[in-house]
């Protein structure tokens, strides 16, 4: 860890002991499209209950996925072979999941296949955000998804989308594949708060 990833996480201690002291919720499986729902497990000292941990889905796929995740989740992972990137891909059935905090396939289906069993099928909490090609069609189906708690963090304010939020300056101008910034990235050097931050997540999951 750099000298600076050090600083940051000193400044993170007392929010995260804070916001460790008022979730009530403790055992859920976050299951997010990308790794903001494994960064905020971590933060809120949370057991890792979800296998989407430490990876990216492109939200169409993400979408399918929440759709009949039952079914999907009894297929076990193949490695991607034409796979190009810097970091392992697995094929799921027929949807790709992106390791991008991996270093090879074998350590990404370990993990899936173990944190899978873990689900806590009666308290989850879905994740999506406008990244990763994400369109406005996704963000309208991600809304009709059957999980009383999920939420889809977007570019600007979309008060017909039940799910949606929007994180002030959080938006990207003039590149359609990510249209919202990461929102685990710190906001300066003085306060250690992240853009996701501005989101009261600890309510989200009391509920």
């Amino acid at each position: 860890m750099s000298l600076k990833q050090k600083y940051k996480e000193i400044l993170r201690i007392p929010i995260n002991k804070k916001n460790r002291k008022l979730l009530r919720n403790n055992n859920i499986t976050i299951l997010s499209s990308n790794c903001t729902g494994g960064v905020l497990s971590h933060d809120l000292g949370l057991q890792f209950l979800s296998p989407t941990i430490n990876m990216y889905i492109c939200p169409n796929d993400f979408i399918k996925f929440m759709i009949d995740i039952e079914n999907y989740i009894a297929y076990d992972l193949q490695e991607d072979t034409s796979n190009n990137e810097e970091y392992p891909v697995a094929i799921l059935k027929d949807i790709k999941l992106h390791g991008l905090h991996y270093s090879n396939f074998q350590i990404m289906k370990e993990k899936w296949d173990e944190r899978k069993k873990r689900i806590n099928w009666d308290n989850i909490y879905v994740m999506m955000f406008e990244r990763d090609g994400c369109t406005y069609e996704d963000i309208k189906e991600f809304d009709k998804l059957p999980y009383k708690n999920k939420v889809v963090f977007v570019h600007k304010d979309m008060p017909e989308i039940r799910s949606a939020v929007y994180i002030q300056n959080s938006e990207l101008l003039g590149d359609p594949m990510q249209k919202i910034k990461i929102l685990t990235k710190h906001k300066n050097w003085f306060t250690g708060k992240r853009l996701i931050d501005d989101f009261d997540y600890v309510s989200f999951f009391n509920q």
